[in-house]
């Protein structure tokens, strides 16, 4: 590799290094992996002589965030800086069966027979440590160098991405202090999430200017209660379920197109009904939820999309009901009692509403004692009130179950994007570097900015059973911050599967370099 070789030995050491530790989401590795970091730092002369500069950030429940500033000598008063920024926990491994023992063990994995040339495997390898890693040995070296160093770096290393996003969602609120304390001017912030193929055989690599948004639309039916011998008189919550799902799972309709970017389709996350036993009564109700991605649309346009296909859902089974009742009668003697239903969609904050604020408040406090995963406290919550609301069913409630994620969006004009390309084109003889818009994975750069509105985030806040109570996120304090952020990051396959692998020559020399070039470029600028 011609470029950036010179980066390649340390990157891949602290990859293997940050793999060998274990840390999923909310275990004890995911607390030491942050003190291990911590460490390593520590040791750089930089801090030895700045130890002010390297803290360990609470996220408030047992977690930390590493935060480490390095500021060129050259820099201004108020320096301007960059943000490297990455997360250091992962998934949980079970899904890697009898090698789960060595899911962490990238040597281990390499000494297996057929392991793959050229890249490292194991949980985190691309997904993201390698990031993690490159951000690492960029700190190290602008350390060395912060005697000729314009600017300043401000490394992030945030637990918690794999879920809720606590790690960098307490260091953004804390943000603002650090900034005046250390006298920075925030101009822009590098994520190294991995990058993958696009499609079967994609050899392309990727810049994102940007990141695609995430929302999580829920629906609860509640039925009508009936013998399973006596079928009409009932209304399944089921079936309502299952056209919901049929008509959204999957559905490029519900898609974003952005010139040649194309947001995923929704998909169903989670399908199920109520019913915790046996017995011959169908179930009381049903529930389901979709992870549906944004480029533009809000939280308000996306609910209001939803609860219009719900709506749908729901008169095309009582139509099928209908349909049905009439063909099994004409089977007999007997006439099918079917009841004069109609449809009967509400949004959460319709339902809040029919039993008013501070009863939701109460309800929601004494549900958080019991309940702190947050999609099964909005389905509680939801059932909570569907009981003291006076309502009859059958009937569908529609709302959000988890933490919004905005899409944020560079132009080609702006100074970081084009830093990027002006060095991504130093590689153009070994690799094909496109620069795109939206990262097409769930990222922790969604909280650097936000562009709803206030009444758009005002209908997301309403919607949503556990705000107030489990979560709350200042969206109004991003979208003032409002920082430019790319995302360029290593290249490799399998990320939340047990195939999860880091392409060692791209990720480990070229990476780094790219990044480097791109912060000298925009100090620069």
């Amino acid at each position: 590799m011609p470029h950036g070789s010179a980066w390649a030995p340390r990157v891949r050491s602290l990859t293997r290094d940050l793999v060998r530790i274990p840390s999923v989401t909310g275990t004890e590795g995911e607390v030491y992996i942050a003190s291990y970091i911590e460490g390593l730092v520590a040791a750089l002369p930089y801090f030895q002589a700045h130890p002010e500069h390297l803290r360990l950030l609470s996220t408030g429940e047992g977690r930390n965030s590493v935060v480490a500033l390095v500021r060129g000598a050259q820099a201004e008063a108020q320096a301007r800086t960059l943000i490297l920024m990455g997360h250091i926990d992962t998934v949980p491994f079970a899904d890697y069966g009898p090698l789960a023992n060595i899911a962490c063990d990238p040597d281990a994995l390499a000494a297996r027979p057929g392991a793959p040339a050229g890249f490292m495997e194991g949980r985190g390898s691309v997904d993201m440590k390698s990031g993690v890693a490159a951000n690492l040995a960029i700190l190290e070296r602008f350390a060395a160098e912060a005697d000729g160093q314009h600017g300043a770096l401000l490394f992030l290393a945030t637990p918690d991405e794999e879920d809720t996003s606590q790690g960098i969602l307490s260091v953004l609120a804390a943000l603002p202090a650090l900034a005046t304390e250390w006298s920075l001017d925030l101009i822009g912030a590098i994520n190294t999430d991995y990058t993958a193929p696009r499609f079967p055989g994609d050899t392309d690599r990727y810049i994102y200017g940007g990141t695609i948004g995430k929302l999580m639309p829920t629906v609860w039916v509640v039925g009508q209660e009936t013998h399973a011998g006596e079928p009409w008189r009932g209304f399944d919550p089921n079936l309502l379920i299952a056209e919901v799902v049929r008509r959204v799972s999957l559905n490029p309709a519900f898609c974003e197109v952005c010139s040649s970017e194309v947001t995923p389709p929704p998909v169903a996350l989670k399908v199920t009904d109520t019913k915790e036993a046996y017995n011959v009564q169908i179930a009381l109700s049903a529930w389901a939820y979709f992870t549906w991605f944004t480029f533009t649309q809000s939280a308000e346009a996306v609910l209001n999309r939803f609860r219009a296909e719900v709506e749908a859902a729901f008169a095309s089974v009582l139509a099928l009901q209908a349909e049905r009742a009439q063909a099994w009668s004409a089977l007999g003697l007997e006439q099918a009692p079917l009841p004069g239903w109609s449809v009967q969609v509400l949004t959460f904050a319709e339902l809040a509403a029919r039993v008013g604020e501070s009863t939701v408040r109460h309800e929601a406090a004494r549900l958080a004692q019991e309940e702190r995963e947050m999609r099964r406290f909005a389905l509680a919550l939801t059932e909570r009130l569907w009981a003291l609301a006076g309502l009859t069913a059958p009937a569908a409630v529609v709302g959000f179950a988890g933490v919004y994620y905005p899409p944020l969006a560079l132009s080609v004009e702006a100074p970081l994007v084009q830093a990027a390309s002006v060095a991504a084109a130093e590689f153009s003889s070994d690799y094909r570097i496109q620069t795109r818009r939206f990262f097409p994975y769930i990222s922790d750069i969604s909280f650097l900015g936000c562009p709803d509105s206030p009444s758009a985030l005002a209908v997301l806040q309403a919607n949503s059973p556990a705000w107030g109570t489990l979560y709350q996120i200042d969206h109004a304090a991003h979208a003032r911050l409002n920082l430019p952020v790319i995302n360029i990051g290593p290249w490799g396959e399998g990320a939340h599967t047990h195939h999860e692998r880091v392409e060692e020559a791209y990720s480990f020399g070229v990476v780094p370099e790219l990044i480097w070039q791109t912060v000298q470029q925009l100090f620069r600028l």
